[in-house]
């Protein structure tokens, strides 16, 4: 099994914990980092290669779409994820377009949607 680093950025910390202990316990998981901005994710992007970047949409500074098309740019090979609680058809269309998303998942999520999501 291919076990994967996963990256998760949300400025909600109970967001980050949940993500966080939900993965966890997952067998496909070898590393799960977090970060609260992306500003704080970009510097982690730099020591590991991630497998899977899970973003919200709303953070303080550069947005999620923004983040996520950075990464796009800079980390082509990571699947990129936008998590949101906004979801309208102009940021699926934007999420899309800017950063390639594979997937929008809604807040709150469905853990084995997520789960299946992240190991298919």
């Amino acid at each position: 099994m291919n076990r994967k680093n996963i990256l998760i950025v949300d400025d909600n910390l109970e967001t980050l914990v949940s993500l966080f202990l939900t993965l966890k316990k997952e067998d496909f998981c070898n590393k799960i980092i977090i970060a609260k901005t992306a500003e704080a994710a970009l510097e982690q992007l730099q020591k590991i290669n991630f497998n899977i970047i899970i973003s919200d949409y709303k953070l303080p500074g550069m947005s999620g779409i923004d983040f996520l098309s950075h990464v796009k740019d800079n980390y082509p090979n990571s699947t990129r994820i936008l998590l949101t609680a906004f979801l309208t058809n102009s940021v699926k269309k934007e999420a899309k377009n800017k950063a390639s998303v594979k997937s929008i998942i809604e807040k709150p999520w469905n853990k084995d949607n997520l789960i299946k999501l992240i190991n298919g």
